[in-house]
């Protein structure tokens, strides 16, 4: 039987490092500016999630971040 390797296993050697870190994401369609200077961490091994309303700008700041 195979063994899966845990997430523990993926993690790098140093954890203080956070998992994800955004600082001063813009985002401008043309002259429109649809993210303005959003910036957040997520630590490692932390479910976070985007919560707001329709055209809130969430699917666009996690696929600007996708991209960097």
């Amino acid at each position: 039987m195979a063994r899966l390797a845990g997430a523990a296993a993926c993690r790098p050697s140093v954890t203080s490092a956070p998992a994800i870190q955004v600082a001063g994401l813009r985002k401008k369609f043309g002259h429109v500016a649809a993210v303005k200077d959003v910036s957040f961490t997520v630590a490692y091994g932390r479910i976070t999630g985007f919560l707001g309303p329709n055209g809130a700008r969430k699917t666009t700041t996690l696929a600007d971040t996708a991209r960097a």
